[in-house]
């Protein structure tokens, strides 16, 4: 969702600023069309009161007058001063005054200077000049031409002051209607491109989850396939390689769980016989031979672990594996594996303790699951603790209703860069691997135990100071929480 709004908030920030720069560029071009604007309209009006003598001559001064109004409603009344028809020799045939009852200037020349300048014109235009009385004026000037031919001119007169202040309150209107429809289509904008980066990253979104699905293990993912676009045939393309890979994994599955359960029926063969030999079953040995066969018998069951490994590791991945959940008593179940341990302990010269609270007397796990951990956790750190270490077994309060159970050792750590990997596949720490003493394994211990501690509703971590020694620590429900039963391990 975060790409989506990224996307939209760019998107429309891109659309607002080429809609803000559009209207700009509509503004000022239509600010500078403004005035001209209102000129040809003005121009438009005196034309048409010029065709009011397009009559019989009698009728003109009536025809004239009863146009006049017109004009007025029709131009900028507040600006206009006057409105004449003249005729060839600059004579008043009608004026505006006439409007008001005033005749006095009918049948006389007009003696305004630009009069005489405009008068012979044979088309309309528009002029700025100065009046009489030197004050800035605009004239509209059109001839009026009848039937019989050219009768006169028409000039309206206005204060050029008044129509500028008239030009810039419409452009002021312009200017806040620009604003509104900025604003307005800003924000349709945004939400359209809020919209359209929801309906692109959505399916980037369900990809990069069937993706970690993927990652995780899980090929059962797939992507709706309702686009008929590119993300479409990518999500085909995906749910393809999803099939295929699942289809592997089955077969992988398949292959592993049926080599080693083929490989343990011999493997417990040829340690069984070589038990049988070395307690004299065929007679006695000799010391040579003894040592050969307490080799086979160290070897097989090496490999026999291997196996075993593997084909749990099999069954945590293909979700085969079920953790059946009680109440086990947790100093018993740390003192069984410790006893299980103390030879090994013994033999490499480390001490073996353990520092329980008096009141974590009971955890809610699988007996078989929990051993399982504490065994992988406790071997670990004697392989890398040397002789005069201590390796020591703690459980101590976490969050309510949880147990920390940790086994801490004094051995040579963990670089703090493999750590993000420990718990992966077949991981092994290349800097610490027979540093102490020669280490044989597969690299799947930690990757049980972590599954196995998933499985019982808890989780595990790493501490390491690397050339000081390791922690690890993993979590378990207490006694009263509510009882699962059968719980599927999720790798």
């Amino acid at each position: 969702m975060r790409l989506a709004l990224k996307l939209g908030a760019c998107f429309g920030a891109l659309l607002a600023l080429l809609l803000c720069a559009a209207l700009w560029a509509s503004f000022e071009s239509g600010a500078g069309a403004q005035r001209a604007d209102l000129d040809r309209r003005l121009v438009r009006a005196t034309e048409t009161l010029a065709r009011c003598v397009d009559t019989p001559a009698s009728d003109l001064e009536r025809s004239c007058l009863q146009a006049l109004p017109f004009f007025v409603a029709a131009s900028h009344s507040e600006a206009l001063a006057r409105a004449v028809l003249v005729d060839a020799d600059l004579r008043v045939l009608v004026h505006s005054d006439f409007l008001n009852g005033d005749r006095a200037a009918k049948g006389v020349s007009d003696t305004e200077p630009f009069v005489a300048t405009v008068a012979n014109r044979t088309e309309p235009f528009v002029l700025r000049t100065l009046s009489a009385a030197q004050r800035p004026v605009a004239l509209y000037v059109a001839p009026a031409r009848s039937r019989e031919g050219r009768v006169g001119t028409w000039i309206a007169v206005f204060h050029d002051a008044l129509l500028e202040q008239a030009a810039r309150a419409a452009q002021a209107e312009l200017r806040w209607r620009l604003v509104q429809m900025a604003l307005l289509g800003g924000g349709a904008g945004l939400l359209f491109s809020i919209g359209l980066a929801v309906y692109l990253a959505r399916p980037l979104e369900r990809l990069m989850e069937a993706s970690r699905r993927v990652a995780s293990g899980d090929f059962a993912g797939r992507v709706p396939e309702d686009r008929g676009d590119e993300l479409g045939r990518l999500a085909v393309e995906f749910n393809a390689m999803a099939a295929r890979l699942s289809e592997l994994d089955e077969m992988k599955e398949s292959f592993m769980a049926q080599i080693t359960h083929d490989l343990r029926a011999p493997l417990s063969s040829v340690v069984g016989y070589a038990d049988l030999l070395l307690k004299g079953y065929n007679g006695p040995m000799s010391d040579a031979q003894t040592k050969s066969v307490e080799t086979i018998i160290r070897c097989g069951r090496s490999l026999a672990d291997l196996v075993d490994n593997i084909l749990d590791v099999t069954k945590l991945e293909a979700k085969r594996m079920t953790v059946q959940q009680e109440t086990v008593e947790l100093p018993a179940a740390v003192e069984a594996v410790l006893n299980l341990l103390q030879v090994r302990a013994q033999e490499y010269g480390i001490n073996l303790d353990t520092y329980l609270l008096p009141e974590l007397t009971s955890v809610y796990a699988d007996p078989q699951a929990l051993s399982r951990v504490l065994t992988n956790l406790v071997s670990n750190a004697l392989k890398f603790t040397p002789a005069s270490g201590h390796v020591t077994v703690k459980a101590r309060r976490g969050a309510p209703n949880e147990v920390i159970v940790s086994v801490t050792d004094t051995g040579v750590g963990i670089p703090k860069e493999r750590l993000g990997s420990i718990f992966a596949k077949f991981s092994q720490v290349p800097e610490t691997k027979n540093k102490v003493r020669p280490v044989h394994g597969t690299g799947l211990g930690l990757l049980i135990s972590k599954q196995l501690v998933e499985a019982m509703g808890g989780r595990i971590w790493v501490d390491s100071d690397y050339g000081k020694g390791t922690t690890f620590s993993f979590t378990l429900r207490e006694k009263g929480v509510s009882e699962e039963k059968a719980a599927p391990v999720t790798p």
